[in-house]
């Protein structure tokens, strides 16, 4: 193994991987040798040698079991464009956290499923926005209660959007 100057380092000193280096080596701090190799080693290694990489990475892309995260995105597919929206433009932090409130229990009651908030990017904020912050919060003190599913900024990111977009549980049938 070279010494460790010799290695390609990043801009922070972290020693960059190249192709050849075997992660083996580097993590184990030495070359494994062949009887000590397990029997999912050895397995494995005859498995691609008879299929190849490309056919085995196929298949498990295939048959990969959806993420919670896509199992998510399509079921938020299924909901409707926002049925409500609050505008919490000029409003103080308080009265946007009231308002929030107020707006996500007055949904529920009327088993609204895809709400709107719009809270300003802050352009014309003294510093910066604060409702944002204020009003995700809330968001995610509803989240935990059950009341709200998921939420998500309109333009994906929060300090591009100037609205969320929150998705209510559904309602028991």
């Amino acid at each position: 193994m070279p010494k460790k100057g010799k290695y390609r380092r990043t801009k922070t000193g972290v020693r960059a991987l190249t192709a050849e280096d075997n992660l083996y080596d580097l993590f184990s701090g030495g070359e494994q040798r062949d009887d000590e190799r397990s029997d999912n080693d050895q397995s494995m290694e005859a498995l691609l040698n008879e299929t190849g990489v490309d056919s085995v990475i196929h298949e498990k892309e295939d048959g990969a079991v959806p993420s919670r995260f896509n199992a998510l995105k399509t079921v938020l597919k299924q909901y409707p464009p926002p049925q409500a929206e609050l505008d919490l433009h000029g409003c103080t932090a308080y009265e946007a956290r009231e308002k929030v409130d107020q707006f996500i229990h007055n949904a529920r009651a009327k088993s609204l499923q895809t709400l709107k908030i719009v809270v300003g990017k802050g352009l014309h904020s003294q510093f910066r926005a604060v409702l944002p912050d204020i009003v995700e919060q809330r968001i995610v003190f509803f989240k935990r209660r059950n009341m709200v599913m998921s939420f998500e900024w309109e333009k994906r990111r929060k300090r591009k959007s100037g609205a969320l977009i929150v998705y209510m549980h559904r309602p028991a049938s």
